[in-house]
């Protein structure tokens, strides 16, 4: 295109088709993001009577034909709620190694599980919220197995 030449504008049916197709793509997202909050509220509530009805019965795990092993675990993780106080007994205790950015997490996770095993008094340091979560998993089942096909 030369300097002097005009420039073309697309025709006004062209942007309205555009802002229609943009539209119904938000919308459906949109719809779709609801969608995946309600059904993860139900899987959660789900999980957890699911956890409850496992532990009454006294089963850690238990071998389901057509589905897999279902198990039920903790899941213990650390967040730094106040970062400055972790920090100054990260330095004071001696626990540099914890700062660091690779695998912090789980290095904190392991050292505070030490400590909790050891009954070691304080054994989540100041500045961390330590979070269990029961959760139920399953292993050795086939994504789509049990699923209808129809359409």
């Amino acid at each position: 295109m030369q300097e002097n030449e005009p420039k073309v504008n697309p025709p006004v049916d062209y942007l309205h088709i555009m802002i229609e197709s943009y539209l119904k793509v938000r919308d459906t997202r949109q719809e779709h993001e609801k969608m995946v909050k309600e059904m993860k509220k139900a899987e959660e509530e789900l999980e957890q009577t699911l956890w409850t009805e496992m532990e009454a019965r006294g089963f850690r795990s238990i071998s389901v034909e057509g589905i897999g092993l279902v198990t039920r675990t903790f899941r213990a993780n650390p967040f730094i709620v106040n970062f400055g106080i972790f920090r100054r007994w990260c330095r004071d205790s001696e626990n540099m190694e914890l700062l660091r950015e690779e695998a912090k997490r789980q290095a904190l996770r392991d050292f505070i599980n030490d400590r909790l095993k050891s009954d070691i008094p304080d054994a989540i340091p100041p500045g961390i919220d330590w979070q269990v979560d029961k959760i139920i998993s399953i292993k050795g089942r086939e994504k789509d197995a049990g699923e209808s096909t129809e359409e």
